[in-house]
């Protein structure tokens, strides 16, 4: 019983760890936009790191949620990537088929 006691200390004075968590969602199929929310990520100080899987620049952002649009219809792998006070990093993620994005360039006759 003590080694326990001991292992269940050791625990509640470590720092806790961190765990990128992401969930996306689909707002509107005809415009491709997203929802992308790391609301349920645990540990992060500073950044959230958005990449979106679609050849476009990474976004860093303050807030856990960001939304956006995807020009093409395709499946993309989207990565959240956190970080704690010590610098450490986890990464989660996640698949999202993108379709029925209207396309103004080709306009159906």
């Amino acid at each position: 019983i003590n080694s326990n006691s001991s292992h269940i200390e050791e625990q509640k004075n470590a720092a806790p760890d961190i765990c990128a968590k992401l969930e996306v969602e689909s707002m509107d199929e005809k415009s491709g936009m997203i929802k992308c929310d790391a609301s349920k990520s645990t540990g992060v100080h500073g950044y959230y790191k958005f990449d979106f899987g679609d050849g476009s620049s990474y976004v860093l952002s303050l807030s856990p949620i960001i939304c956006r649009p995807y020009q093409t219809s395709g499946i993309y792998e989207i990565s959240v990537t956190v970080s704690d006070i010590n610098g450490k990093e986890d990464t989660s993620f996640a698949t999202q088929e993108i379709s029925n994005i209207i396309d103004s360039s080709n306009p159906s006759i």
